[in-house]
């Protein structure tokens, strides 16, 4: 690259947004005691389930912290899903967080959305192409990450899906609020 390329590249994406209630959704992060910790085979079955039930390529319960995405499970894609963590500025799952949104962000073709065409998960491997994340909203209406499905061609994604994405995503809190 020409000089000042590479840093218009890292720029063109565009960073998710942190919260305004980020102290707070930290604190609630890390009285779950969810991070960094092992699979569990109840959060492995309800992200198996809707990477079925949505014929997914990816399927991840995500969770976010000051500095990254942490994944407690994931399916799919072994180079994806490989990976447990990523930057939390370059991550899809951070915008539905720092949104502060109470429903899914879905982003039917990424390529044709300015927020996401330049992001390194979509200009390189995977490749991703689709992405409907489901805020993880805690008992106290903060968000603390997604259950989310991801693929590598363009989708559809109804209302309907978007109201079943967010059952699954409650299930999620459920058992996290049980387990932890």
């Amino acid at each position: 690259p020409r000089r000042g390329e590479a840093t218009k590249l890292r720029m063109a994406f565009v960073p998710a947004p942190i919260p305004h209630d980020e102290e707070e959704r930290i604190a609630t992060l890390l009285e779950l005691e969810v991070m960094d910790t092992e699979t569990e085979e109840v959060f492995d079955a309800i992200a198996a389930v809707t990477k079925r039930i949505f014929d997914a390529k990816i399927t991840s319960i995500t969770f976010i912290d000051r500095s990254r995405q942490w994944s407690k499970s994931c399916f799919g894609l072994d180079n994806f899903c490989g990976t447990l963590e990523t930057p939390r500025d370059s991550g899809f799952c951070s915008h539905v967080v720092g949104s502060g949104r109470k429903d899914p962000l879905v982003i039917p073709d990424t390529l044709e959305d300015e927020n996401f065409k330049h992001n390194p998960f979509v200009t390189n491997e995977p490749h991703l192409r689709f992405y409907a994340g489901a805020p993880l909203i805690a008992s106290n209406g903060i968000s603390l990450g997604t259950l989310c499905i991801l693929d590598t061609q363009p989708r559809i994604f109804s209302k309907i899906d978007e109201r079943r994405l967010m059952r699954y995503a409650s299930s999620v809190v459920s058992v996290s609020d049980f387990c932890h």
